[in-house]
């Protein structure tokens, strides 16, 4: 190469330097043009301007010692992740170009508990209340104040939030003697799940009794929709915004009309 052409190129390279940021070391000198002929130069420097050690795998290639999520390592790679099946999970690799699917083929079976009113006096002053049962974890409990869904907390919980130890709840605000208060969450079990059925029964407006094609495994593992709002479930004369199960059987405080979307989600 002519001492001019030399010339020029480093010329380039400084410009390229200066713009980039590249400092000393440039990572890549490409693509220049000198009589139609395309000089290009890679550098592989120790490290790069943050004193990080860099290199490639092959030219035009992402860096190698960056952090990869793999199925299988690579001798090329330093910083990959491999990607492995834990207990009760299979990957279905469909190659490349393809995805990787993972399956989970066990674990541990739950039954989802609806609407439970978790035991304690509703007084206005009382904020600690305790489940039928211990859920399957903390993360695993929806807790519900007068239609609001409280937010679970790890300490302290002030307004709408509250905190959970084993099967005891603590609430910010105390629940008034008449204010709806329940609980969905998962226990440890083995169950049917049945979602979106539409309960059997005249909507015309004046009926308020609806019969389930099977009985819940407990009361507690029902929850019923009406025109979209979730009804709260209750022992005795239930309200526009209630409903009692016996068995089979739920009654509804308002009487849905023709038109009106009924269904349940519970377990058998």
């Amino acid at each position: 190469m002519s001492s001019a052409v030399e010339r020029r190129l480093a010329n380039l390279e400084r410009q390229v330097r200066q713009t980039q940021g590249i400092g000393a070391h440039p990572r890549m000198r490409e693509a220049v043009d000198f009589g139609g002929r395309k000089q290009r130069h890679i550098s592989r420097p120790n490290s790069d301007r943050d004193g990080v050690p860099l290199d490639y795998i092959t030219d035009n290639q992402a860096p190698s010692n960056a952090s990869y999520v793999v199925i299988g390592a690579h001798n090329n790679l330093s910083q990959e992740r491999v990607l492995t099946a834990g207990s009760n999970i299979t990957l279905n690799d469909t190659g490349a170009n393809g995805s990787i699917e993972i399956v989970s083929t066990g674990g541990v079976s739950a039954t989802v508990v609806y609407g439970e009113v978790p035991g304690g006096t509703k007084n206005g002053a009382n904020l600690t209340f305790t489940l039928a049962t211990t859920p399957t974890t903390a993360d695993d409990v929806a807790l519900y104040l007068m239609g609001v869904r409280l937010e679970r907390v790890a300490s302290s919980p002030t307004n709408f939030q509250f905190t959970l130890s084993g099967a005891t709840i603590t609430m910010a605000l105390a629940p008034g003697a008449g204010d709806a208060f329940f609980a969905d969450y998962l226990k440890a079990a083995s169950s049917t799940t049945v979602i979106g059925e539409v309960p059997s029964g005249t909507k015309d407006g004046v009926n308020k009794t609806f019969t389930l094609a099977a009985a819940p495994l407990t009361d507690n593992e029902v929850g019923v929709y009406l025109t979209g709002t979730r009804l709260a479930k209750v022992a005795a004369t239930p309200t526009a915004v209630e409903f009692t199960i016996s068995g089979t059987t739920i009654t509804t405080g308002l009487a849905p009309a023709s038109g009106d979307s009924l269904f349940a989600d519970y377990l058998k």
